[in-house]
């Protein structure tokens, strides 16, 4: 990959390579890195030919929705491949330049099609419920690309959207032990349907595995890819040097989260003390009182044992849970309101922050 300098010096970094992921065979994996560094086109590379060496190896390629697989997309699926094989100075071998120097392609009812030869399909998640009794008995690989959204993007993420993406890639996977999901995004935010759902924690690390807690199996990877070269290159950019320093150059360049700040972000004191549970979309929030410093914390940590212990909706209503439907009648809300409006309440995290700001719509 060359970089053009603002000065005109070009400069040689090595884009994004995928062979890292692959070598750890993992069979769910979210990737996230830098803006332009190269993730979906590596991805899109190796997909393809794979796919066009072995038919039995096809792929799914995934988009939200269906606005995103329009015209646009089919015309310029391959258009940065076929640029790249075209170019001396990329790293292409002579079979990846034989295939993508002019290849015949072709994106139409669902199928992505090189030199005749289907190498895929492309579908948007929205609607993939309807691909359940659908067999895919040829393809070993989804491609979730941009999975993660910008919390001002005119798109939203689907109702129960993790539950949504494991039925489609259930359908594909079916019982066969080399399917894997790759989703590639750019690092918007830890407040996502995956993250969550997960239980994906921010980190800089390059890898990080995660284990199923109630089966101990590790079957998922986090891959977080910041390279520091190409990061320095793109700084010596007219661009590079007008977003140094700022949010977006953070997040764009230091692959740094775009949507997620520090504001209200602290961990409980040792001085505080239970106050009440929260049980809302499903999940636990503990409320922790520290009368000596004034604020209220918000995490993870949770006393069932406690006689306060409630509920929003009847969906998260139990056996050990009240369920509030009048919300001033109960003090610990009264009190609650009246720090959260002087700003004397704090988050363990960003989930934690996002799941209890939603929830604060039922109770402030």
């Amino acid at each position: 990959m060359i970089i053009t300098t603002k000065s005109g010096e070009r400069i040689k970094v090595t884009p994004y390579d995928c062979q890292s992921v692959l070598e750890r065979n993992y069979t769910l994996n979210f990737l996230k890195g830098q803006r332009s560094v190269g993730k979906t086109f590596s991805w899109k590379k190796r997909a393809t030919l794979r796919a066009y060496d072995n038919s039995n190896k096809k792929f799914v390629w995934l988009r939200r929705y269906k606005t995103e697989l329009g015209a646009e997309f089919k015309e310029k699926f391959f258009s940065d491949i076929i640029a790249a094989a075209n170019d001396p100075d990329s790293d292409f071998t002579r079979h990846e330049r034989k295939l993508f120097r002019n290849p015949r392609v072709l994106l139409k009812s669902d199928k992505i099609i090189v030199n005749d030869k289907i190498v895929g399909y492309y579908y948007p998640l929205a609607i993939t419920s309807g691909k359940k009794s659908t067999p895919f008995p040829d393809c070993q690989d989804i491609y979730f690309d941009e999975y993660l959204l910008h919390r001002r993007s005119p798109y939203h993420y689907l109702p129960d959207e993790f539950t949504t993406f494991m039925e489609f890639f259930s359908t594909v996977a079916r019982a066969r032990p080399n399917t894997h999901a790759y989703l590639i995004g750019n690092n918007m935010s830890w407040v996502d349907p995956y993250s969550i759902a997960l239980g994906m924690r921010p980190t800089h690390d390059r890898f990080t595995v995660y284990k199923n807690p109630i089966n101990g199996q590790a079957n998922i990877l986090l891959e977080m890819y910041t390279d520091m070269a190409f990061a320095k290159a793109l700084y010596q950019t007219a661009i590079g040097q007008i977003i140094q320093g700022t949010a977006y150059g953070d997040y764009a360049i230091e692959n740094r989260a775009l949507d997620d700040d520090g504001v209200f972000i602290a961990q409980k004191s040792k001085a505080a003390f239970f106050r009440f549970a929260l049980r809302y979309n499903g999940q636990w929030l503990g409320f922790w009182l520290d009368q000596k410093q004034g604020y209220m914390y918000v995490n993870r940590q949770v006393d069932l044992t406690s006689n306060c212990c409630f509920s929003l909706t009847r969906d998260d209503h139990s056996l050990n849970t009240l369920l509030v439907t009048q919300r001033r009648s109960f003090y610990v809300f009264r009190e609650l309101s009246s720090m959260y409006k002087y700003g004397a309440v704090r988050f363990a995290d960003q989930q934690v922050k996002a799941l209890a700001m939603d929830a604060f719509q039922y109770i402030l």
